[in-house]
């Protein structure tokens, strides 16, 4: 396996923890207003509303696990790894496949408000769905950042090296 395909490897591995976090939140939300429907608050009184509550810190807990593990772990594979990096993968490449990340969350993100509403009939918790993509969103910007300041860095200091 050459390095490029390893380093992609990685890549794809912290993508796929990331969106598998933001998989069980969506459909832990869609199960939650299926099976427990904020309607059915004020009939059962209070004990709908702790369950919806305790089960949304969970998935909320989850998410941010794996959320937290794509953007640190891609960090630390810069910090560690950034010249090889750099030499390695191609800038138009990394910069696609997290730009593809952030995409499919959002797509991720809207199916499964169709499916609400088809499902539920739900009107207005489109919310639910989205909030958890703008810290996906910022994360991706604040990666993108980071890998072109990478590969600018590197463009600088093979410039500066001098030619034996």
């Amino acid at each position: 396996m050459t390095k490029e395909r390893k380093w992609m490897r990685i890549f794809k591995i912290l993508s796929g923890i990331l969106m598998t976090g933001t998989v069980i939140y969506m459909l832990t939300y869609l199960i939650l207003d299926l099976c427990m429907p904020f309607s059915a608050i004020s009939e059962t009184g209070d004990a709908v509303f702790y369950i919806r509550f305790w089960a949304h810190q969970a998935v909320s807990i989850i998410q941010g696990v794996g959320l937290n593990l794509y953007f640190y772990g891609n960090v630390t594979l810069l910090i560690l790894f950034g010249k090889e990096w750099t030499a390695l993968l191609p800038y138009r490449k990394t910069a696609l496949f997290t730009i593809g990340t952030a995409a499919v969350a959002l797509a991720c993100a809207g199916l499964f408000v169709l499916l609400d509403r088809i499902l539920v009939g739900g009107h207005g918790t489109a919310g639910n769905y989205f909030f958890p993509i703008w810290s996906v969103l910022i994360y991706a910007a604040a990666l993108f950042a980071l890998q072109s300041l990478g590969y600018l860095a590197g463009l600088l200091i093979r410039r500066k090296r001098p030619s034996i």
